[in-house]
């Protein structure tokens, strides 16, 4: 079991660093401090890629079906492994709505990975509430 959430979260950080690329730079000011243009991304609506919001819409399906879909917890996982994969695949988004992207993914990640055999109604919450968060950053 180990083994195995170890082994997503490498594959799933790897596919983010080579799929999406550098970190775009952050904005300065005149005086050459760096700003952190993420921050605005919990205020702003950020325009994502097509695919990514067909995969996040996917998942949200998943896990609000659930267990109504018949799947096992082992299947749910598995599927919302497999749409978290795509995004990565299919990335095209750049900039300061490529970092809000990043930003939300990243705890996406650790949930999927630590996503029990038998998700507890604790899992399935928090899941199905970062699921829905993602319409109040992207669009």
């Amino acid at each position: 079991m180990y083994d195995r959430k170890m082994t997503f979260g490498i594959k799933s950080l790897l596919l983010l660093l080579v799929a999406c690329g550098a970190p775009s730079p952050r904005p300065h000011d005149e005086a050459g401090h760096t700003h952190d243009s993420t921050a605005a991304a919990v205020h702003e609506s950020w325009q994502a890629n097509p695919e990514t919001n067909e995969s996040i819409h996917a998942m949200e399906v998943l896990v609000d079906g659930y267990p109504a879909n018949e799947l096992s917890g082992v299947q749910l996982r598995d599927s919302l492994k497999e749409r978290y994969a795509m995004i990565f695949e299919r990335c095209t988004m750049t900039g300061p709505a490529h970092e809000a992207l990043h930003d939300y993914l990243l705890p996406l990640n650790r949930m999927l990975r630590d996503l029990s055999d038998t998700p507890t109604p604790v899992e399935l919450d928090s899941l199905k509430a970062h699921l829905h968060r993602y319409h109040l950053s992207f669009r």
